[in-house]
């Protein structure tokens, strides 16, 4: 009995970079890919989300700084390295 075969073809969908939910920006290029802070949540009973309730929030490297940099804690006795020129704040 022969065996049958055909061929097909498969269209996928790969992660190509991201979109900064707060500056808008797009990118693609591996550091800042690397680099790049995403969040997720799903609110539980009584929480300020909502209960049940996902978010998620996608920051680039620049953004994340921006918003979370006075509130970091460093590991260890590490000095903060972390600033942004003046032109890029």
């Amino acid at each position: 009995m022969p065996i049958l075969h055909k061929t097909i073809t498969l269209t996928e969908e790969v992660f190509d970079g991201f979109q900064c939910d707060r500056c808008k920006k797009e990118f693609r290029d591996d550091m800042n890919i690397q680099e790049m802070f995403q969040w997720f949540r799903r609110g539980g009973y009584g929480s300020v989300w909502g209960d049940g309730v996902g978010v998620s929030l996608v920051l680039c490297q620049r953004c994340a700084f921006q918003v979370f940099g006075e509130h970091v804690v460093y590991d260890k006795q590490e000095e903060p390295v972390g600033k942004l020129q003046e032109d890029e704040a």
